[in-house]
């Protein structure tokens, strides 16, 4: 789902929104010692290199710290977050017939009446609850301060 380059022109950073834990993926072009500079930049802190899809994997918890400097190093760094959110509905809501000014639903009224549209999943026992997952990436472009 992201939208990883073959040659970047500049540093990638990739993150998905689940938790602290995660690690982000960065792509960058060519560059030499850049592993040990990413270290140096976080302070110490360990730094991966997939050889074969030619990422660095690292913490979360440094994604400012990285942007920052591969903003500065790069002239520029791109930043791809992934975000998940989860709509919720009811059965009942979405096969109603009734004007939706009366709803109550969860979804506010804004799935009233609309049959069961694709993407949605029963989740409840009672077989009344319907979620629906989306996941959308933000991408933008942080410049830096080339020294």
């Amino acid at each position: 789902m992201f939208e990883f380059k073959s040659r970047p022109t500049v540093p990638v950073v990739f993150k998905t929104l689940h938790s602290e834990n995660t690690k982000i993926a960065i792509q960058t072009p060519p560059t030499e010692g850049l592993e040990g500079d990413l270290r140096a930049a976080i302070g110490g802190g360990h730094v991966d290199f997939d050889w074969n899809v030619k990422i660095y994997e690292l913490s979360s918890k440094h994604i400012e710290t990285v942007v920052n400097y591969l903003a500065d190093r790069f002239g520029a760094c791109e930043v791809q977050i992934m975000t998940s959110t989860v709509e919720k509905c009811t059965k009942s809501c979405q096969d109603a017939e009734s004007l939706p000014v009366e709803c109550e639903c969860v979804c506010g009224g804004h799935y009233h009446g609309e049959g069961w549209p694709e993407g949605w999943a029963l989740a409840s026992a009672k077989g009344d609850l319907l979620v629906k997952g989306n996941r959308k990436i933000e991408i933008f472009t942080i410049h830096g301060e080339p020294a």
